[in-house]
């Protein structure tokens, strides 16, 4: 559970954080960098949001791909400050050293004696594990497993006990993508997603499957341990595939069929011959209006009132339109007024 938690956990925030920091950043710019923004509704605002959406986006890949490796403790090899190809008499060499130096009777202080237990107890855990051929291959290929499985005698017996967490990670990865679609974010790629889900399911079984020392990838990441790699591949899975989703569609947008591509030119067209006849419009108001007010200019009180009666005629004329029930009874009573030969 503690993993299907994280996982959705980095899902959400991957979902909310960077909708949120593209309108702020996009609101920054705009405020130090621009004298005239556009308007939301104009296209270079929806460009300027789509270049700093997938700005954000990337960073963020990048930002928790280094969290993620970091957040990775440190293995046995590193404790023992040794290689991760090591030979057994480099182990137990700086496992000696080590020991001198840090073992907890030299030090009194309390709190400090604690720190040095802790350390020292890593550093011959360590040194149990990676002195056997066995154990180290082991530990290499699945970690803290070679601690827990107690029943486990042979590098086969690993193997089998570790398919659990294989099985596991792969269930609950299936579960997030799924949540992915039901929500609507997993729509795009979502055949490569499961394309690189068993491309990733094949590197770990070749990687349990290869020789120590043979397995595939070794030159990524060359300070950790297979195992630890395959930890890192599982959680960075997950968020390539949610930055995949959100930023797929706005570096390679779906085409439509042809059909489709000559009615949306045609609207859009439309749209744009609709924009400039409306602009059209609205300059010849403002004339109009600036000529029927041009007498008032000096009479500020005068002004006011026509003001007033012409947003309330405004007013009315939107009512009578667009309020069928009104328009009714406006024209009942305006018979009623008129008298019946009118």
């Amino acid at each position: 559970m503690p993993a299907m938690f994280a996982q959705l956990q980095t899902f959400m925030f991957w979902w909310l954080v960077p909708a949120y920091a593209t309108q702020f950043i996009q609101k920054a710019i705009y405020f130090l960098f621009f004298k005239h923004p556009p308007q939301p509704n104009h296209r270079r605002f929806q460009q300027h949001a789509r270049l700093i959406y997938i700005s954000v986006v990337l960073g963020y890949l990048v930002y928790s791909t280094v969290q993620i490796e970091r957040s990775i403790d440190p293995s046995y090899y590193n404790y023992l400050q040794v290689p991760l190809d090591a030979t057994p008499a480099q182990i137990k060499s700086s496992y000696r050293s080590l020991s001198l130096q840090l073992h907890p009777d030299k030090v009194h202080d309390p709190e400090l004696r604690a720190q040095y237990e802790a350390v020292y107890l890593s550093i011959r855990n360590g040194y149990e594990v990676l002195k056997e051929p066995l154990t180290r291959t082991a530990y290499d290929k699945f970690g803290d497993l070679v601690k827990t499985c107690t029943h486990c005698k042979t590098l086969r017996d690993y193997t089998v006990a570790s398919l659990a967490s294989f099985y596991y990670f792969y269930v609950v990865t299936a579960f997030v993508l799924l949540v992915m679609m039901v929500l609507g974010k997993g729509e795009y790629g979502k055949y490569w997603r499961f394309v690189g889900l068993f491309a990733l399911g094949v590197l770990e079984y070749q990687t349990i499957v290869s020789p120590a020392g043979q397995e595939p990838l070794g030159w990524l990441f060359t300070w950790r341990t297979p195992h630890q790699k395959l930890v890192l591949f599982h959680q960075l899975y997950i968020s390539l595939c949610i930055a995949v989703s959100q930023i797929g569609p706005l570096l390679a947008p779906v085409n439509m069929p042809p059909s489709q591509d000559k009615e949306v030119e045609i609207l859009t067209n439309q749209v744009l011959e609709l924009e400039k006849l409306t602009n059209m419009e609205l300059k010849e108001v403002g004339s109009y209006l600036q000529t029927v007010l041009e007498p008032y200019k000096d009479h500020p009180a005068e002004a006011g009132v026509l003001r007033r009666k012409m947003e309330k005629l405004m007013v009315d004329s939107a009512i009578l339109e667009t309020n069928s029930d009104y328009r009714s009874a406006y024209e009942a009573a305006s018979k009623r007024f008129r008298g019946p030969g009118s």
